[in-house]
């Protein structure tokens, strides 16, 4: 329609111009006529060229009506898109919003922000998923607690000694052999805290464990009576004391507990290398994480080991024949070093597997009580003694295992560890002469520990 409209402007603008030059030229002079007619003639050269202009004026028209909602459509989009503002990717707002403090700067890509396999920034828009763009980092601090499935092992875990002789006319056999304690898997755990700075590269942690084991000799089948035409029983008992079950009908127990508390304060120093590409949920902003790392520790240990033995003997009318109390209790600390590293797997290093070893060397003091009691129907006796010694105590550990990082605030892991201390594996009272010939006194221990860490 607007096409039609301005053709016939132009022509009827064409029409009022001729007649109106044609009523003029029939009221004019001859001699001017001539003047009229150049004067005719230079204005048609212009109206040919107003024409023109016209004609091209109208394709140029047209076009526009044709072309207008597409060019409307491309010029809504455009309106519709955010100009970004390079001032706000340097820094967080400054304007006191909170919400907006609460989100990081524009990513660094290479620079490390959190720890190894979680970093600062914004996402990256080739890789990011969703409304998870946009996450803030975990806070500085961390806690956590382990699950411990720990059994001990000791040098020495003697109960106590059983003896069988055998004789032909003046001529006796004796075999002595060691009934020991034998520990099971225990419950147990161990808890921790700390905190974390300098792009979470350094770090001071605080460790405590507890392992509380305690065990029972079974009740052993009371002594035989004298066989005919011997001199003694075939099958008698000593306790870790001398203390003898060896009249027709006497019994034996004994039992023995072990309680330890360790108390770790550690500063510790992260190393990462060979970052690698990740692209999956376990980290919201798809940043790179590295393919390992290494960590370094310095610190201090503080050790409390408690170690009580009891045992028993019951004659045959049911009374105490004797008795054993063995108290051996370590305090020392000492200085505690460290290294461990993981090995990041599977898409997005949300997968890891890891390994630690440390090493403590304790300074304290080790206090032992023995308390004997005999009752053999006619003299009663009660034997104290009581030492207090110096001891320099290794300690070894080594844990492997694997983990897990569901999201930036939990981590899980689980795995195997071992730990020995040295000179604390002996039994501190005298049986036989298997203490004697003990010479590694090792109280170790190994066992499943399942590990859970928050940070906020």
């Amino acid at each position: 329609m607007q096409r039609s409209i301005c053709l016939g402007a132009t022509a009827l603008l064409v029409f009022a111009c001729a007649a109106s030059e044609a009523v003029a030229q029939s009221s004019r002079h001859p001699a001017a006529q001539r003047d009229l007619e150049q004067r005719s003639a230079s204005t048609a050269r212009q109206r040919e060229a107003r024409s023109a202009t016209a004609r091209a004026l109208e394709v140029e028209l047209a076009q526009h009506v044709e072309d207008g909602p597409a060019l409307l459509e491309r010029a809504d989009l455009a309106a519709l898109q955010p100009t970004p503002d390079p001032a706000m990717q340097d820094e967080p707002a400054a304007n006191g919003d909170a919400a907006a403090q609460e989100y990081l700067p524009a990513p660094d890509h290479g620079a490390y922000y959190d720890d190894p396999y979680f970093y600062d920034g914004t996402c990256d828009a080739t890789c990011c998923d969703g409304p998870a763009c946009h996450v803030a980092c975990p806070g500085p601090f961390f806690a956590g607690g382990d699950f411990l499935l720990v059994r001990p092992h000791m040098s020495d875990a003697t109960a106590f000694i059983r003896n069988e002789a055998s004789e032909n006319g003046n001529n006796f056999a004796f075999r002595e052999t060691s009934v020991d304690f034998d520990y099971d898997y225990e419950p147990n755990f161990r808890a921790f805290g700390g905190v974390r700075w300098d792009a979470c590269q350094s770090e001071l942690r605080v460790t405590y464990w507890n392992m509380d084991f305690s065990h029972d000799a079974p009740l052993q089948a009371a002594v035989p009576p004298i066989q005919s035409g011997a001199t003694i029983p075939a099958v008698t008992y000593n306790d870790n004391l001398q203390n003898a079950a060896d009249d027709p009908g006497d019994q034996i127990f004994a039992t023995n507990s072990l309680q330890v508390n360790l108390y770790d304060v550690d500063f510790a120093r992260r190393v990462t290398f060979t970052p690698v590409s990740c692209g999956n949920w376990c980290d919201p902003c798809c940043r790179p994480c590295p393919g390992w790392d290494m960590q370094f520790l310095l610190g201090v240990r503080v050790a409390d080991i408690d170690r009580e033995y009891n045992s028993a003997v019951i004659n045959a009318q049911g009374g105490l024949a004797g008795s054993g109390v063995v108290t051996a209790d370590f305090i020392g600390a000492g200085p505690r070093v460290g290294i461990s590293g993981r090995r990041f797997v599977g898409p997005g290093g949300c997968w890891y597997v890891y390994g630690t070893g440390a090493a403590s060397l304790l300074v304290g003091h080790i206090e032992r009580n023995m308390e004997r009691f005999t009752d053999d129907g006619q003299i009663t006796s009660l034997t104290s003694t009581q030492a207090d010694l110096t001891r320099t105590v290794p300690v070894g550990e080594i844990e492997l295992g694997v983990g897990y990082r569901p999201s930036p605030w939990l981590t899980i892991t689980g795995g195997w560890f071992f730990q020995a201390f040295g000179d604390l594996g002996a039994s501190e009272g005298g049986a036989a002469a298997f203490i004697a010939s003990d010479d590694t006194n090792i109280l170790s221990f190994d066992g499943l520990t399942v590990r859970g860490e928050i940070r906020f």
